[in-house]
């Protein structure tokens, strides 16, 4: 009786371990800047993979938010007093930006990817799963 206990208890495990990479993640979560005078507010955040950054134009002054590094990524074009640009972030790093107008003007958004590697790739976590069953099919079996 223990023996059909353990073996059911492992394939609601198992099953279990087969549906983690369709869990949903995290909602996408949304950080601001503001573009004021001549300086980014705040310069440096950081956010989760799949965020996204919004700079509002609050400046009396036209601005841009262009790429550094990697080059090409940033690109609002020119932004007048109460205009927006949004960018998702889809890949980790670091993303350095600065004003193309005002070059003094910098800043930079680091995305740091938070998925658990362990649950990232279902077979190994069934392999796991079976493994486990061997052993206690093995050790029941001794008793």
């Amino acid at each position: 009786m223990l023996r059909v206990a353990a073996l059911a208890s492992l394939a609601m495990v198992m099953v279990g371990a087969l549906l983690i990479p369709f869990v949903p993640s995290a909602r996408a979560a949304t950080t601001y800047v503001q573009i004021v005078d001549y300086s980014f507010n705040p310069s440096t955040v950081v956010i989760d993979l799949g965020d996204t950054v919004i700079w509002n134009q609050t400046g009396a002054h036209t601005h841009t938010v262009t790429s550094t590094t990697p080059a090409g990524e940033l690109n609002s074009g020119d932004l007048a007093t109460g205009a927006q640009y949004s960018h998702t972030f889809n890949t980790a790093g670091t993303f350095n930006y600065h004003c193309s107008i005002h070059t003094s003007m910098t800043g930079s958004v680091t995305v740091i990817d938070t998925s658990i590697p362990e649950f990232s790739n279902a077979p190994f976590v069934v392999l796991g799963m079976l493994v486990l069953a061997m052993v206690v099919l093995v050790t029941s079996r001794s008793r």
